[in-house]
């Protein structure tokens, strides 16, 4: 049996989870649930032929994604004078693997879903991303291969994750004006400004970014 004291102590400890709920839950997600993302490559050889690759990323918010596209390219970039490269062979993240913190999740999809992507068509992108643990969102990134002697084509688009969709809860709006979640494509402005990591991507940085897309000729879908 508690004591009174004791019991008069856990109903103040009730009461002060109550008030502070919503900070509560805040930091649960942060410690516990993670910031999951995830990164849909789609590579295409000069001959038309393509290879999917799926990656999770547990706390990808912020500048992650960005940084993963730029890895990517330079990763590209550095290969264009190979001459025996094997375009679709791999797809990797060199900087993000040493952190153990990026996962190849390819066979968690069914086959049938990955064999359907078409990137003109944003549903059959959703439906990946239906079979992941996301709540912020993520990247799609087209490589298409040029030549062999030149650095790849390279076409982003980033998605809103639930996390960051417009919400009422108790009769109060958040993110208002972001809508729902993977509703449409988001350019590398739109995602630094309403994904979780805002704080981590501030205008200074996603003006950059864009200016280093813009310069290498990247396109975003629409």
């Amino acid at each position: 049996m508690l004591k009174l004291g004791n019991s008069f102590g856990f109903l103040n400890f009730f009461v002060y989870l109550c008030k502070r709920k919503q900070e509560i839950l805040t930091i649960i997600k942060i410690k516990i649930m993670g910031q999951r993302t995830q990164v849909l490559v789609v590579k295409e050889n000069l001959k038309g032929e393509k290879r999917v690759f799926l990656f999770h990323h547990q706390w990808g918010f912020g500048r992650t994604m960005f940084l993963c596209l730029m890895d990517l390219f330079l990763q590209d970039y550095n290969s264009s004078s190979e001459i025996d490269r094997n375009f679709l062979g791999s797809c990797n993240f060199k900087t993000f693997s040493r952190r153990n913190c990026f996962y190849h999740i390819n066979k968690t999809i069914p086959r049938k879903i990955l064999k359907a992507i078409d990137l003109s068509n944003l549903d059959t992108i959703r439906a990946v991303f239906d079979y992941c643990d996301n709540n912020n969102g993520g990247m799609v990134v087209h490589i298409k291969e040029l030549d062999k002697y030149s650095y790849s084509s390279f076409k982003v688009g980033f998605l809103l994750g639930s996390e960051d969709a417009e919400s009422v809860f108790e009769g109060e709006t958040y993110n208002k004006g972001n809508g729902d979640a993977f509703e449409r494509w988001l350019t590398p402005k739109e995602y630094g400004e309403m994904n979780g990591g805002s704080p981590y991507s501030d205008p200074k940085f996603t003006k950059m970014f864009d200016a280093f897309c813009k310069y290498f000729n990247m396109a975003y879908f629409k």
